[in-house]
């Protein structure tokens, strides 16, 4: 009878999503519920696979290659750190971890402090902002009021990047403009994959709305929004402002 050696350090060494194939990036994230996990130990070893102290089932490796195969499904939103043992304790290092989302998600902008900001890390995307003196983004969290708030003083423009941390395909947010006397004004969203493709843009005049006004957009792998505002007056001193609440997310299935 053949012998293996259980004094073989194991390996894990890919996390697929189950569905797309989809290689999950150490501390990647995903929205994708199923995987299939794989790696290397001793020719005809047993393994078990462990997210933390848990087991999430066992797999023997091929008696050739010493590979070994796992699919594991019905995990829910967390963040999930694997790895592989033996009987022996014998166990892959270092471990590998993802975040999974859900795969619908909002953004509300309660949990984060009032002021301007030129990066905001959120748990689902980061938002950064290119702004010249006298223009700034900001968060607004007082008296029940929570919502991103885009100001323009000056000629020029203001530039608001989301960054999105799972492709979507679909976002959808409310927006209220104040033109401040800039007829002119202009509220631009332009969406773009995860390659820098233009995927959809709208143009949205900067007319005085007194309620909330939606834009909805469909588009595969939206990965990047950019808001920009045009068209305030540096010798009126004019003011054009955007307020943006409640983005909703839907991730790529």
């Amino acid at each position: 009878m053949k012998k293996y050696s259980t004094h073989v350090l194991p390996t894990l060494t890919s996390i697929k999503g189950l569905g797309s194939g989809i290689e999950i990036l150490n501390e990647g994230i995903t929205v994708e519920t199923s995987f299939k996990i794989s790696g290397t130990a001793a020719p005809g070893q047993n393994i078990e696979v462990f997210d933390g102290e848990v087991s999430k089932g066992e797999a023997t490796s091929d008696t050739s290659t010493g590979e070994w195969r796992l699919s594991i499904g019905g995990l829910t939103p967390s963040t999930y750190s694997f790895t592989a043992k033996t009987p022996e304790g014998l166990s892959s290092s270092p471990a590998r971890t993802f975040t999974l989302l859900q795969q619908f998600f909002i953004e509300e902008f309660v949990d984060y402090p009032e002021g301007p900001f030129t990066t905001l890390e959120t748990y689902y995307m980061t938002i950064t902002s290119a702004a010249e003196p006298k223009s700034y983004l900001k968060i607004i969290n007082s008296a029940g009021e929570h919502y991103l708030y885009f100001v323009r003083r000056v000629e020029g423009s203001l530039l608001v990047t989301m960054d999105i941390k799972v492709p979507c395909s679909s976002i959808e947010f409310k927006y209220k403009v104040y033109s401040g006397g800039t007829p002119d004004g202009v509220f631009t969203a332009t969406f773009y994959d995860d390659k820098a493709t233009l995927l959809e843009t709208k143009k949205i005049s900067a007319v005085d709305h007194t309620e909330y006004e939606v834009v909805a957009v469909e588009q595969p792998g939206i990965k990047r929004v950019e808001f920009s505002l045009d068209g305030a007056s540096a010798e009126t001193g004019n003011l054009l402002t955007v307020s943006v609440d409640n983005i909703k997310f839907t991730a790529q299935s």
